[in-house]
């Protein structure tokens, strides 16, 4: 199988990612800002997001509806994606629309209309859509983890926003934002698909030549201070009344993506809970029937140390049960214990999967665009496959011998608090627990 052709390039102090591969006529496109929520000013979570989403909304020279209109009559279509260590520009457009779609997209960047009643339609909208997140509890575990694994640091905040916050941002904060953020210096531009290095030096001309060139930001990490260290087990009960089910998370410290250790973490954690095969999964699953979903999760590609997550939605009856399975079950992990048979198996899966992620030019662009934030070179993906074959047992083990911290992990459940509470300090003594109203915490 031949990999599309992968190249880069610098102008003005961007930099231009191209993944070459002409078997359609469609070019998908990013512009990344090299710096996502976790650096937003104090006090003003969500702002990020709601600047790139208002940046859709009309420009200097075109309405809303008019902007829109251009580009869905190119068949083309683009839209925003904040995140925590970066945020995104995604789009598509037929090979011949382009630089048409381009043209829209400078102007956008460059020159968006900031207008009043968008902004306000806009806040309103972000408050009522945080609100309604309140009901589903698996978005509430999500940010309640996030609040404790975090706690103390920039990265505590949901690139989401939280609505008391996003309710006071006001026009002016955003227009500074766009002006500190959108600069060339900032900024990643890449292609992939139906076009060829030269043309995509051309229409990301297009695009940086319309915006200040700014200065070279500072590594993320640099701008941010030190993770917060765990210290023993801590459960926050997210309480919500009439919870049959409760949604469960068990977080430890990660690695980065650079870390010489993360690739055999990482082996090690998809082996131990990645697959429906896996000993989490089996044990929680299929041994006992507590939850259908059972799995871990480490994101091996972020810039910032990314912690291992386990995720399951036990019965309220089973749940306290579950959560000190899954604790005894890490612990026998920090201690090497994973059979022979178990990781071969997860390795041959990965290796058999991972064709499939530098298939098509679409399926590499975010793999080399995450390259590029972690300072590697694109064709560092190519090399997955080899260094996956060369880890051996030993060195796997190892990686999860060293890093992971069953007597420090963040927990965090959405549920009942009086139906779990006792059971809770009864089963595990050791834990810190704390007991928060989902709806206050959450700005309701």
């Amino acid at each position: 199988m031949n990999a599309p052709k992968v190249s880069r390039a610098t102008l003005r102090g961007a930099v231009v990612l191209t993944v070459e591969e002409h078997s359609l006529p469609v070019v998908r496109f990013v512009i990344a800002l090299r710096r996502g929520s976790a650096v937003d000013p104090e006090g003003q979570s969500g702002a990020l997001r709601a600047m790139m989403e208002l940046m859709l909304r009309g420009t200097d020279s075109k309405s809303r509806e008019r902007f829109n209109a251009e580009l869905e009559e190119l068949g083309s279509s683009f839209n925003a994606v904040p995140g925590s260590e970066a945020a995104y520009f995604r789009g598509v457009a037929l090979k011949r629309n382009l630089g048409a779609t381009v043209n829209l997209i400078a102007e956008a960047l460059s020159a968006p209309a900031f207008d009043a009643e968008e902004h306000a339609a806009l806040i309103d909208e972000m408050v009522q859509a945080l609100a309604s997140d309140r009901d589903d509890d698996d978005t509430v575990a999500e940010l309640f983890l996030r609040r404790a694994f975090y706690k103390g640091h920039p990265l505590q905040r949901s690139p989401l926003g939280e609505a008391p916050q996003v309710a006071k941002l006001d026009m002016e904060a955003l227009r500074r934002l766009h002006a500190n953020r959108v600069v060339a210096s900032d900024i990643i531009v890449a292609f992939a698909g139906d076009i060829t290095p030269d043309e995509s030096l051309q229409a990301a001309n297009v695009i940086v030549e319309k915006l200040p060139a700014g200065t070279a930001p500072s590594p993320l990490g640099a701008s941010l201070p030190a993770l917060p260290e765990p210290k023993g087990l801590r459960i926050v009960v997210a309480d919500k009344p009439d919870r049959a089910q409760v949604q469960l998370r068990v977080a430890n410290p990660g690695l980065a993506g650079v870390h010489p250790d993360t690739l055999a973490l990482w082996l090690g954690i998809v082996a131990f809970g990645g697959t429906f095969t896996s000993p989490l999964t089996q044990e929680v699953r299929d041994v006992r029937g507590w939850s259908y979903v059972a799995h871990a999760d480490f994101s091996r590609r972020q810039v910032l140390p990314s912690p291992i997550v386990l995720r399951s939605v036990p019965p309220k009856e089973n749940a306290v049960d579950c959560l000190a399975l899954e604790i005894e079950l890490m612990d026998k992990l920090a201690q090497g214990q994973l059979p022979q048979a178990v990781l071969e198996r997860s390795r041959s899966y990965m290796l058999g999967r991972y064709p499939f992620e530098v298939a098509t030019a679409a399926d590499m662009l975010n793999p080399v665009l995450r390259c590029e934030l972690l300072g590697e070179p694109a064709t560092e993906i190519f090399a997955t496959p080899s260094r996956i074959e060369a880890l051996s047992d030993a060195q796997v083990r190892a990686a999860l011998i060293k890093h992971l911290q069953p007597a420090n992990l963040t927990v965090a459940m959405v549920s009942t608090a009086a139906d779990i509470r006792d059971e809770l300090a009864r089963k595990l003594p050791a834990a810190t627990i704390e007991v928060v109203d989902f709806r206050t915490e959450l700005g309701g």
